[in-house]
């Protein structure tokens, strides 16, 4: 779909903005819900389990500015294509994290999974600048409040699904394969994205009947 600004907002893009949110949703906080069997398989404290989760929101904080320039530059679309790849590739990542006594130290299962939270953390932050530029370029302005309640509504919808979904991948195959089954959908996306076409030009709603447009 492409061509010059509309006045209808395609909601099929709005959904895909959504559900880009609930993948990325489900790639920060897969962690989160496996960290006891985690800390059970490398003999890890709570405090050190602390700066695994404490590194992702570093990470996150101090790349939200860029992230949301990086938006304003790239556009939602190939922002949020490239980022997704990157969501899959880290969260591959941990899960192929050294199994055990082959993982050596302590101290270096802790490093790694600090780098790699950061990492995710850092491809996480620009999500929603990337998604709330999308749904301004692509929405009509009559319909922008429902278009961003959405997308954001999405973070509801993500912490709903993450607990049940990598619990029940995890309990009868291992916290490494709960891990993957949580990239699947930000590798779904990241397709999608790479696939979709959006409008060229940002929604506006046409002139009343009988008034000419102005300026170029």
């Amino acid at each position: 779909m492409t061509g010059g600004p509309i006045s209808r907002t395609p909601w099929g893009l709005v959904l895909l903005l959504a559900a880009t949110a609930t993948a990325a949703y489900l790639c920060r906080v897969n962690i989160s819900v496996a960290g006891a069997l985690v800390m059970q398989e490398y003999g890890l404290t709570q405090t050190q389990m602390g700066r695994i989760f404490s590194a992702f929101l570093a990470g996150y904080t101090l790349l939200m500015l860029p992230g949301g320039l990086l938006a304003d530059t790239w556009g939602a679309k190939r922002t949020l294509s490239v980022l997704a790849w990157g969501w899959v590739a880290v969260t591959v990542l941990q899960a192929a994290a050294p199994a055990g006594a082959a993982a050596g130290s302590t101290l270096g299962v802790v490093g790694l999974l600090v780098a790699l939270r950061f990492v995710m953390g850092a491809l996480a932050s620009p999500t929603y600048p990337a998604a709330l530029e999308g749904t301004s370029r692509w929405s009509a302005p009559a319909a922008l409040g429902r278009a961003n309640g959405l997308v954001i509504g999405s973070v509801g919808l993500g912490s709903a699904i993450a607990p049940p979904f990598i619990t029940a991948v995890m309990v009868p195959w291992g916290w490494r394969a709960a891990m993957v089954a949580s990239a699947i959908p930000a590798l779904v996306i990241a397709v999608v994205w790479l696939l979709v076409r959006v409008p060229a030009g940002p929604a506006r709603t046409p002139p009343p009947a009988g008034c000419a447009p102005t300026g170029p």
